[in-house]
């Protein structure tokens, strides 16, 4: 808090349970105070800005720090995808921040005031005298720009504050009130790929690549000979595959780009796409590489749509939270499929044949597996997962067979899940021996073969002066 007295956080606390806590600096017990979203303190040091977690349209609570009450709640249509909430010092205005749009909202009028479309990494603060809003903007080559956003009651065009910021991919800072110095974590992001032969219970794991780079969401091919991703390089993010065998690389694009997580390999095996910010326009675009030919086709997305799934050789896009459309190649949108409110997807993974994905889909506390039809829009519920485990990954096989990533807490490591698309309770494949992320792991062959990545993040804690004045 502002005056220094007390510490809010947000996590699992074991007997407290989870969500919001306030405890003192000093050591103390911590009082549960709100549900678990992104949140940020009051000038005054006397409440908590809360955002309500998977509501449509978005719930802000004002929570006292001392009550655990809720003083006041705003209901703001529009805003989906939340990634951080930063209350102004005046107590007045909010600015929010999906990893695509800023917004600003008056706590007065009770309503959004202006938006921009940028894409940054979802974590936002106020300058010290509350006329500018901070946040750190990807950038190619693994490092991000700190840009300045004036913000009265509409925001300005967005400046360059601090150029060149290794961020770990994770733009965490923060901006004392008084002074306008600012912390930022900063360092080098050490990520490997592992492959994995799954057999009964156990898998056999090894490390294939070795370095200080960025690397995506990784997908195998049908023989589970190859692995292609998306890296960080010297040009910026862009395409490779590894031959799973040897850890053998190949880059397969040379662009100055900065890409979008995930790829997605067709089942044929001949062409893979991805998403990238334009340089020019800093939208998001589509990119779908012919694996023979080697020709790039992209086109560029409105409303900062990005790309999620692809199968049948058509792409399933999604936006962050507010639906699914469906596009033929590189060519217009054919249908568009709202969520429901009450849906809040975690991962997914395309069906062999392209007409339904299936999902990991989080209820409150509750994760559940599921199927979801395109056409008509419907969900259907194949097994809940027991409340204190974690589950972020997930894989759609030719077949009948899901696989899912999972932490649980019995075994404390992560491991392989075979869910029948039929429905059933999801059963072990095998542990993996290795710290992998778990939504950053796929498994392909059958089931016989996993890649994950291995993050580790070597950082220092550094403080600017002036910027944030």
């Amino acid at each position: 808090t502002h005056d220094g007295t007390s510490v809010v956080l947000r996590g699992d606390l074991g007997a407290s349970g989870t969500g919001l806590f306030v405890l003192p600096r000093l050591g103390g017990t911590p009082r549960r105070i709100a549900d678990g979203g992104p949140f940020d303190t009051h000038p005054l040091a006397d409440s908590a800005l809360v955002a309500a977690p998977g509501t449509s349209p978005l719930v802000l609570r004002v929570v006292s720090l001392e009550a655990g009450t809720v003083a006041d709640s705003l209901i703001l249509p529009g805003v989906r995808g939340l990634r951080g909430v930063s209350w102004a010092p005046d107590g007045n205005r909010i600015a929010l921040a999906s990893t695509r749009v800023v917004w600003l909202a008056d706590r007065r009028t009770r309503a959004l005031t202006d938006s921009s479309l940028m894409s940054n990494r979802g974590l936002l603060r106020w300058n010290a005298g509350g006329d500018a809003l901070l946040v750190f903007v990807p950038q190619r080559a693994r490092e991000d720009h700190l840009v300045r956003l004036p913000a009265g009651r509409r925001l300005g065009p967005a400046t360059i504050a601090l150029p060149r910021v290794p961020t770990l991919y994770l733009g965490q800072f923060d901006v004392a009130r008084r002074t306008g110095r600012i912390a930022m974590a900063t360092g080098d992001p050490i990520q490997d790929l592992w492959a994995f032969d799954l057999g009964e219970g156990r898998a056999a794991g090894r490390q294939i690549t070795r370095g200080t780079t960025w690397y995506g969401i990784p997908s195998i091919s049908a023989d589970g000979a190859e692995a292609y991703y998306l890296r960080g390089d010297a040009l910026g993010d862009n395409l490779y595959r590894a031959r799973l065998h040897d850890g053998t690389e190949e880059a397969l694009t040379a662009e100055r780009q900065t890409a979008v997580n995930a790829t997605s390999l067709a089942p044929d095996a001949r062409r893979v796409t991805y998403g990238a910010l334009s340089e020019a326009t800093g939208k998001t675009e589509v990119a779908l590489l012919e694996l023979d030919s080697r020709r790039l086709l992209r086109r560029e997305l409105a409303g900062g749509w990005e790309p999620s799934l692809l199968a049948g050789g058509r792409f399933l896009l999604g936006s962050s939270g507010n639906g699914w459309f469906t596009a033929d190649s590189l060519a217009a949108v054919t249908r568009m499929a709202p969520l429901p409110d009450s849906l809040q997807f975690l991962a997914t993974a395309a069906a062999p044949e392209g007409a339904r994905f299936a999902a990991l889909r989080r209820s409150g506390d509750t994760v559940m597996v599921g199927l979801v039809g395109l056409s008509p829009f419907g969900w259907t519920r194949l097994s809940t997962l027991a409340p204190e485990d974690a589950a972020d990954g997930i894989s759609w096989l030719q077949g009948t067979d899901i696989y899912l990533t999972r932490w649980r807490h019995a075994d404390s490591m992560p491991s392989v899940w075979r869910q029948p698309a039929s429905g059933g309770k999801p059963t072990l494949v095998a542990a993996l021996p290795a710290p992998c992320s778990l939504r950053w792991t796929a498994v392909g062959d059958h089931g016989r073969k996993a890649v994950c990545v291995v993050p580790q993040f070597r950082s220092d804690i550094w403080t600017v002066e002036g910027v944030g004045r």
